[in-house]
């Protein structure tokens, strides 16, 4: 079965986790590149969990989005 953009951020904001994402410009050899984020917050601290902040980030917001969902269900196995 496919799953479209919609249907992915549904189970994301559906897991019960506080996920943000966003713009951010991230810097390679002089040259600043726009990049797409994700991260999981603590919901009432704000304090970050996990994210993608530690590696490149991702072209578009659909391959950002299938990384958190892909590690939202390795977190539930």
């Amino acid at each position: 079965m496919n799953y479209d953009l919609s249907d992915k951020f549904n189970a994301i904001f559906n897991s019960g986790k506080s996920i943000r994402f966003q713009n951010v410009t991230k810097t390679k050899k002089g040259v600043s590149y726009n990049r797409i984020m994700w991260e999981e917050v603590e919901q009432t601290t704000g304090e970050q969990i996990t994210s993608c902040f530690d590696w490149w980030g991702f072209d578009t917001i659909e391959d950002a989005v299938e990384d958190c969902l892909t590690r939202i269900v390795i977190e539930q196995m």
